[in-house]
């Protein structure tokens, strides 16, 4: 007996037809992506952004840095900003949708232009992601009051953030790779390849962002927040962290210390050691600096000012813990003085690279 089997018509145009369907650009990047470390960049896997603050969320030490200030931390934190004209830097609410602050310049625009961050390496002279060959993106919202500004990035190997000694040039500079800015907020990005590799002492790479090197003189007033740093060769988007996320993050390097956060021990009748906790731990031993003013304590129902600006650092000390004579108090009777609950600013701690 026959049997007898049949299959369904199969159209060949049809089934060529779907293997022809758009993949979307999200799904061109994929296809397109070298890595499982692009792959996982282009989904949100894990952190991304290698800088800190990029949003300008965090200003712990005020929201205006002058010329007179330059190339030192003076206003956002983790940004070192320098200014070869008259204009000063500030924070600014004119920001695209989704961000709190920028950072603008203000004033009579003259010559240079130049914000950088410090990207702490895993140890002194190791290279880590950062490795000779590896691409990275860098991007940023920019914008101009003068139509046709531009802006380059750069970026070397440094014995700190801010001392030009010893330091590595981390990719190849090109004087052609710059991005010419409109006057309205705009999204910019480039790729770059590692070139360089870091010396022994260096510790951090700092990347620059700043007007043309070849023709620095500035037509307008420039303005930046957003930016990122991340492996591999696409931009994703811009990495939001919580204020509170960020701030951690740049305590590591820097700290305000308040009234209420110390506990002091009398040492002779006119000198107290004071204890303060460095929450979070600080990258290395900071430094210490009083800030003018009187600090105040409480002890035994008696209030306590020292008007003293000499302050003597004292073991112990190290990254997570301070302790210091202060001079300039008048019969000090009881052995422990709790800080008031005062919100005065009167230590800062710097262990920025």
């Amino acid at each position: 007996m026959a049997v007898k089997f049949t299959k369904p018509e199969i159209n060949v145009r049809e089934k060529l037809a779907e293997l022809d369907k758009p993949s979307g650009v999200a799904g061109e990047a994929m296809l397109r992506a070298e890595t499982p470390q692009e792959q996982q960049a282009l989904i949100g896997v894990g952190r991304r952004n290698m800088v800190i603050n990029g949003a300008m969320l965090v200003w712990q030490r005020g929201t205006v840095q002058t010329t007179s200030q330059n190339n030192s931390y003076h206003c956002v934190d983790r940004w070192v900003p320098y200014s070869s004209g008259r204009t000063q830097y500030q924070q600014s609410t004119d920001v695209p949708d989704g961000f709190a602050y920028a950072l603008t310049t203000s004033g009579t625009p003259v010559g240079e232009y130049i914000i950088s961050h410090g990207i702490e390496l895993p140890g002194a002279g190791i290279a880590g992601e950062l490795y000779v060959g590896q691409k990275f993106t860098v991007s940023y919202y920019a914008k101009s009051t003068a139509a046709g500004d531009r802006l380059m990035d750069w970026m070397a190997f440094r014995v700190g953030q801010t001392s030009s000694s010893s330091q590595v040039e981390a990719k190849v500079n090109d004087s052609s790779e710059y991005h010419s800015l409109s006057t309205g907020w705009k999204r910019y990005s480039r790729t770059y390849t590692i070139t360089g590799t870091p010396g022994s002492t260096n510790i951090c790479v700092a990347l620059a962002i700043r007007n043309h090197w070849n023709n620095p003189i500035a037509a307008g007033n420039i303005s930046i927040t957003g930016v990122q740093l991340e492996i591999g060769s696409t931009a994703t988007p811009f990495e939001h962290r919580s204020y509170g996320e960020e701030l951690a993050l740049c305590q590591r390097y820097y700290q305000n210390i308040y009234n209420g956060q110390c506990f002091g021990s009398a040492n002779t009748t006119t000198r107290m050691r004071i204890n303060a906790p460095l929450s979070p731990e600080m990258r290395t031993n900071p430094t210490v600096a009083r800030v003018a003013g009187t600090i105040g304590f409480q002890g035994m129902g008696v209030g306590l000012t020292s008007t003293s600006t000499a302050v003597a650092q004292a073991s112990p000390s190290g990254p997570n813990f301070l302790g210091f004579d202060l001079a300039g108090f008048t019969s000090l009777t009881s052995r422990s003085y709790a800080g008031s609950q005062s919100t005065t600013l009167v230590f800062t701690a710097s262990a920025e690279l």
